[in-house]
């Protein structure tokens, strides 16, 4: 655990922070992708306003979670790093996040999210077998559970997979552990789990760029 927070920490120290605003000007909007203005936005969550509660499972500085509260929704985040969870505490103050593991912060939580997402974060990073249960059982009956992460690098490499980090100094890398599967494989792993209306589909990249972005969605019955 602590090299993973050790790997995230030094990611987020050398990553830019999101823009001021966006290419409509505004200064909050949601990116399910790498891209800058690309891609669907917070409407994939269904319902999140006045009212709703949603969760953001690594959620970085925040850049997402804040819009999600611009809305109305009642928006909380969690991450594994501090330095992430400083970023979103000096940028958005108003934000709800705390440092937290993704498994413990959901066996204590309770079913009352009417969303709860991950946008290259925990999701990705978490042993589904493990995560999805949880995420069910956390959602508010009729809540969306969401995630977004790159499609598998390579035909038939799916699974565990290592992410190579950079270390915070020159020495060793650091590595944190991936799940990568297919969309088809994500569909079928969402349903064993108990989720309804599941879809899972790739987003087509930018023209000038290769990489596609994996989204998948899932509803509590």
């Amino acid at each position: 655990m602590q090299h993973d927070v050790e790997a995230w920490d030094q990611w987020a120290t050398d990553r830019p922070g999101r823009r001021g605003t966006n290419a409509a000007g505004e200064t909050t909007w949601f990116n399910w992708t790498i891209y800058p203005d690309h891609g669907p936005g917070a409407e994939v969550l269904g319902d999140i306003g006045p009212g709703a509660r949603a969760l953001e499972l690594g959620c970085g500085s925040g850049g997402n979670l804040a819009h999600v509260a611009t809305l109305g929704a009642d928006a909380a985040g969690i991450d594994l790093s501090p330095v992430q969870v400083q970023a979103a505490v000096d940028r958005y103050p108003h934000l709800a996040v705390q440092v937290a593991d993704v498994l413990g912060f959901l066996a204590a939580a309770p079913a009352t999210y009417q969303a709860v997402y991950s946008v290259y974060g925990a999701s990705w990073f978490t042993d589904p077998d493990d995560l999805l249960p949880l995420v069910l059982a956390t959602l508010a009956p009729g809540g969306r559970y969401a995630f977004s992460q790159n499609p598998p690098a390579l035909p038939g490499c799916v699974g565990p997979q290592a992410t190579q980090m950079k270390p915070p100094a020159p020495g060793d890398p650091l590595y944190v552990k991936r799940w990568d599967y297919e969309p088809e494989e994500w569909e079928a792993r969402l349903k064993e789990a108990g989720f309804v209306d599941v879809r899972a589909r790739i987003i087509a990249p930018p023209a000038d760029r290769r990489t596609g972005t994996l989204l998948v969605t899932g509803d509590r019955s």
